[in-house]
């Protein structure tokens, strides 16, 4: 109800008739439809983060390695709960942060800077705009995929999305590595 609706149109009303619950179920473990909100943010956020952690291999020391690692494990994430890219698209971007720092704290400073090894990049390459160009690229080549691909599969969705993180990321290596 949420991703499909804003908050204020998301009525209670639908959200147990969908549930398949009654009231008093949803309000004896939620005090209200805020307390519910905040608490599907948090699923939402954790279930994205927490999977991304688990399977980046923390040894590999190469960034376009470990953000692919990351970024599949993102997009399964997502095609695995049907709507939570959509609720996530819709309110977790004004939280993201507040919710990295909740849920794993430090979560983006691993991710970017634990045990990588920027030697191979080109002299003239500054790692931190590296960083920023490759994030930015895939974020949005994954949201892309995302909104214009609801009739797709979710095996569908992953390949499209992995194929495409592939190739941008061989350019990306021929750009700024050496």
């Amino acid at each position: 109800m949420f991703a499909k609706n804003d908050f204020e149109k998301a009525s209670t009303n639908l959200i147990v008739e969908e549930a398949e619950i009654s009231r008093g179920l949803l309000y004896h473990y939620f005090k209200n439809k805020s307390e519910l909100y905040e608490f599907l943010l948090y699923f939402s956020g954790q279930q994205v983060l927490s999977n991304m952690v688990d399977s980046v291999d923390w040894s590999n020391t190469d960034f376009l390695l470990r953000i692919r690692q990351a970024l599949i494990s993102k997009i399964e994430t997502l095609a695995k709960y049907p709507y939570l890219y959509e609720f996530c698209d819709k309110y977790a971007r004004e939280y993201a942060e507040e919710l990295k720092q909740k849920l794993m704290p430090c979560i983006k400073k691993r991710i970017f800077e634990e045990n990588l090894d920027f030697s191979q990049l080109r002299k003239e390459i500054d790692p931190e705009m590296m960083k920023s160009t490759v994030v930015n690229t895939l974020s949005k080549i994954i949201t892309s995929i995302f909104k214009n691909g609801s009739e797709l599969s979710n095996a569908e969705i992953i390949k499209l999305a992995t194929a495409e993180i592939d190739k941008y990321l061989q350019f990306f290596r021929i750009v700024f590595y050496i």
